[in-house]
């Protein structure tokens, strides 16, 4: 059977995109990447394609544009179904037992872990324990995700220290690791970073880099100008862990942050934010690459802002092809809801059900048979077809009720907080062990004694 599916496309022409790719290289010849690492600087100066011009390393133009063709690549093909992740990291909770807002804990976050396992989702830790030590904290996070979870990892590695820790239990788990570069805005390496990296490099499969420009503030406002900044990082951090580290594997990404003048913060679930959303999806599909989006609104609580600004930032990255949103229950940045991720999974549901379309047998004549008992009937409602269409084709949804408001009140409806909270509680169950015992003691020996040593 046939279905007619919704789609969205950006006005961006091949030619726009041509001069995205133009500008870039350009910025990457004249401007070029701040790097600040003496033995970094060394090994890419030797490079035939390098120019350098102080703490600052240029890349030829033409290569550069080269480098940008060969990594065009059509798109595979989408998916209807999205993939949902949490996490973030939020240093603060929204407690749905009492409504405060308050630091998070260890049992938070477990708490959140069984939530989210037994909803079958992954991602990062969703908030940072307070009562855990600070030094401790990057060791801890990949510790109690790969115990309690089936596909959650740790955050950020910031240190060698902590580094060799985690990839030491890695090894006993049997779980990979990866430490992105992340590039300053505009146009600088991350000197840190850079040196975790090259530590670590050879232990992990492959390297990935990511930026993340806030247009008006840390990029041109404009978009020619911001893409043009935004591909000059992708490309050029690419060509830079190409040189330093050849045969690697090196995937890039990048994202648009939107800036509020009006607050002087990340304006998350804006128009502007959606708009910046769609153009990344245009730049990125050229390389055959389609984004990750989020679920993002600046909103203080699960309230009509943030529904109202969370599904229009999901509807139209979904109608533009992006199959996966990430940071679902996740407030601001700053904090996180377990009822804002029952809502955001709701959310995606309904637009899962938008990306289905709907059904197309033009060449099927049974709906002249339907219309004729309906006429008979008096109603399509008692035609046999239509209860097998609306088990097919109608979603049943799990919180968004439609009734009327009679229907309401006759049928005493529990009020929705209740109802998200129920499902909260149904679904902290504990979920079953993904770790045996005796690798549980390896991590366990390997944490006391990275207890010690720190």
């Amino acid at each position: 059977m046939r279905r007619i599916i919704p789609h969205l496309s950006i006005d961006l022409s091949p030619s726009d995109l041509n001069l995205v790719e133009e500008r870039a290289a350009l910025l990457l010849e004249q401007m070029g990447l701040d790097v600040d690492h003496a033995m970094a600087r060394s090994q890419l100066a030797d490079h035939p394609a390098v120019i350098m011009r102080g703490d600052r390393v240029c890349f030829n133009r033409d290569y550069i544009l080269e480098t940008c063709r060969s990594k065009h690549a059509p798109l595979q093909t989408r998916k209807l179904n999205l993939n949902i992740s949490t996490g973030g990291g939020a240093l603060n909770i929204l407690d749905h037992l009492t409504g405060e807002l308050r630091t998070p804990t260890t049992d938070d976050l477990l708490q959140i872990f069984r939530i989210a396992d037994n909803l079958c989702l992954g991602g990062d830790p969703p908030v940072i324990p307070t009562d855990l030590p600070e030094r401790l904290r990057e060791v801890a996070l990949y510790k109690m995700a790969w115990e309690n979870t089936k596909s959650f990892t740790g955050r950020d590695i910031t240190s060698i220290e902590s580094g060799e820790v985690i990839f030491e239990m890695a090894g006993v788990a049997g779980k990979s690791v990866n430490i992105p570069l992340y590039l300053i805005n505009p146009l600088r390496v991350n000197p840190e970073n850079l040196e975790i990296i090259s530590h670590f490099a050879e232990r992990m499969p492959k390297l990935s880099l990511g930026t993340m420009p806030m247009p008006g503030a840390t990029a041109p406002l404009l978009s020619p100008g911001y893409l043009a900044q935004i591909l000059a990082e992708m490309i050029g951090g690419y060509v830079l862990l190409s040189i330093l580290f050849p045969g690697k594997e090196v995937t890039f990404g990048g994202k648009m942050l939107a800036f509020s003048p009006y607050s002087g913060s990340i304006a998350c679930g804006s128009p502007e934010s959606i708009l910046m959303g769609q153009m990344e999806i245009a730049l990125l599909s050229r390389y055959g690459h389609m984004p990750g989006h989020f679920f993002w609104s600046m909103a203080g609580g699960w309230d009509p802002q943030a529904a109202s600004e969370r599904m229009a930032g999901v509807l139209m990255g979904a109608l533009a092809g992006v199959r996966s949103f990430g940071v679902a229950g996740r407030l601001q940045g700053e904090a996180y809801s377990l009822e804002m991720l029952i809502i955001d999974i709701e959310i995606a549901k309904y637009v899962e059900r938008l990306l289905q379309g709907q059904a197309w047998e033009a060449e099927d004549m049974i709906w002249l048979e339907e219309i004729q008992e309906a006429i008979q009937a008096g109603t399509f409602l008692g035609v046999s077809s239509t209860s097998e269409y609306y088990r097919k084709e109608i979603q049943k949804p799990d919180l968004f009720t439609r009734m009327t408001l009679a229907q309401r009140q006759a049928q005493h409806e529990i009020p929705l907080r209740e109802q998200i909270r129920k499902k909260l509680q149904s679904l902290d169950i504990a979920p079953q062990d993904y770790l045996t015992r005796e690798i549980k003691a390896e991590l366990d020996c390997i944490y006391r004694h990275a207890e010690k040593n720190f």
